[in-house]
This record gives C-alpha cells, structure tokens and sequence, in this order.
C-alpha cells in the first residue's frame, strides 16, 4: 500500500522539474517510470531512483516549463511494482500525506493602467495595478511621452501610484516595460500603457441681448485657456463666423498659467435677421515652425456665443 506522497518543490511553483518522494507501506521492487504518469502535462519524461519502501520520482521536459495548471503525479494499475512475496501493487493510497498535485505558475503578472479620465488639464494621478502581488516598481521603468512621472508610492502588494505631470498639450503615453516587477514565484511582468490627452477645459458661453436692446453689437463675453503642462504654449485664436472677435488673436500661455480671451460681437451682428445664432472661437496650439498642431491636441473651444437679434 501506499503511504506517502511528498512533493519536492512547493506546492505552487514556477520549477521546469518536479519531483516527489514516494513512500510504500512495504518494501517492494519493480518500480520503474512505467508505473507513474503526469496528468495535466504532455511530452513529459519521468525517472524514478530508489529503492526497498522509498523512491523519488523525477518530472521534466515536454510543457512543464510553459504550463499554467495543475499537474498530479499518478500511479499506473496494473504495473510491475510487487512486494517481497510477489504480491502486485493494488494502487491504495496514499494512506498518509499527499502531495500529489502541484500547481504551475509560468506567466507573469500583467499591468494594468489607468487614470480617472482620458482627458487632463493639469498634474494626474495613474495608478498602476498588477493581476498578483509583486516585487518593488522601480520609477526608472515607466517610461512617459509628453510628461514627467514622480512620487511614485505602492499602494498594496499588487498596485502603485504615481504623480504625473504633462509637458504640453496633446497625447501623453505612459509605459511600464516589461520585467519591471516579478511575482512571488520569479515571473516576469508583461508590459502595460496607457494614453491620455493633455487639454484645456472647454467653456459654453452664452451672450444674451434684452428684448430692450436695439443692437447686439459691443456685447461681449470672457473666459480663459489654461495650459496644463510645464512648457510655455505659442497660439493662435479664431471665430468660425464673421460676426465674432476674439482678441488676443495670438499669443503665448506660459506654462502652468492661463490667458483670458475677450469674445466681441462686432458690426457683421447688425445686419442679422432676428433670431438665434451659434458661432465657435477654437484656440489652437501652435507648432514650432508656425503652423498648427494636428489632431485634437491643444485645442479649445468656447462654445454657443448666442443672442437673439432684433430688427
């Protein structure tokens, strides 16, 4: 009979060779790899070594080292295992300790990264969380486009934060390489990122001339564009539709600072049916060399300058 089954490695494990002591009630010979099998795994070479009541069993090869799952080590009925008397092993037990199924751990943790938005206007917070605890994050393994990474702090055994500061507007991509942490079991992490955009906050204003007013002409309306990153921003300011000004028309907004904009109603108003109008002024970064920025990045928009114009 058997007594004993007593892994060699931990019951959880990322080991590419197993092992296990065998233990029988009795002395017996006739055990050989042909008495043994390994369920859950495939291609795997077994070796047995020992002998009277005690023999270790040696699993490696075939997918033990890209295996994720249980693996258990089992005896084969009928086999050539017999005692003293030549009696065969009848495959009882183990009546004691068994520790014949050890789970494979072979993947690392993966990353996942988020942000309260997919839109800043300033300094952010990501958090980084893996899927199983983990070693230390080092700050040097994030690497950020368009921004700065600091104050980096774990917040469990699974997941960290860290402050992030934009440089300028537009697309803020933030990686984790891979290998920047292990598991418990010396896994390696898979790699993680995350994009945000950096813009500023886009207002709806609305410029309401009195049934009273002859003229809408002269009425006007403020707001501001704020630069969120640590970078000064060269812009240039205009109206979708003629009866509107916007003043500045150009200009910089110094880093971490914001610029107020004047939106006039000017003399095109005049010669207005009555009625409601809608008109758009877009604030846009400019590149370097002058021209525009592309996409969406560093635009803003203040949104419905309306009144209704009387005759």
């Amino acid at each position: 009979m058997l007594r004993n089954v007593v892994a060699g490695t931990d019951l959880r494990t990322a080991d590419d060779t197993l092992s296990w002591t065998v233990e029988f009630d009795e002395d017996v010979t006739g055990v050989d790899a042909s008495g043994f099998t390994l369920a859950g795994a495939s291609g795997v070479s077994l070796s047995v070594s020992g002998s009277g009541r005690t023999y270790t069993v040696t699993a490696s090869g075939g997918n033990l080292a890209d295996l994720d799952g249980e693996v258990q080590l089992q005896l084969v009925t009928p086999s050539s295992i017999v005692d003293v008397w030549g009696n065969a092993f009848a495959g009882e037990g183990p009546t004691n300790t068994d520790e014949s199924r050890i789970e494979l751990d072979n993947s690392g943790p993966a990353a996942t990264l988020t942000a309260l938005s997919d839109e800043v206007v300033g300094p952010f917070t990501l958090t980084i969380a893996f899927d199983e605890d983990v070693t230390d994050l080092a700050l040097s393994d994030l690497a950020v486009t368009n921004g700065e990474a600091s104050n980096l702090s774990r917040i469990d055994t699974r997941s960290f934060r860290v402050a992030i500061q934009p440089q300028t507007f537009g697309v803020i991509t933030m990686t984790v390489a891979a290998g920047a942490v292990e598991d418990l079991l010396g896994n390696p992490s898979d790699a993680g990122e995350l994009s945000v955009e950096a813009v500023s906050q886009q207002d709806e204003i609305d410029v309401e001339v009195n049934i009273d007013v002859t003229s809408p002409v002269g009425a006007q309306v403020q707001s501001s564009v704020s630069n969120p990153g640590v970078t000064d921003v060269r812009f240039s300011a205009s109206a979708d539709v003629g009866w509107l000004t916007v003043t500045p028309a150009q200009g910089v907004i110094p880093a971490g600072a914001s610029v107020e904009f004047t939106v006039t109603v000017n003399d095109q108003a005049a010669a207005l049916e009555a009625g409601d109008y809608t008109g758009t002024v877009t604030v846009v970064r400019e590149g370097v060399s002058g021209g525009a920025s592309a996409g969406r990045a560093g635009v803003r928009r203040f949104r419905k300058p309306c009144w209704r114009a009387f005759p």
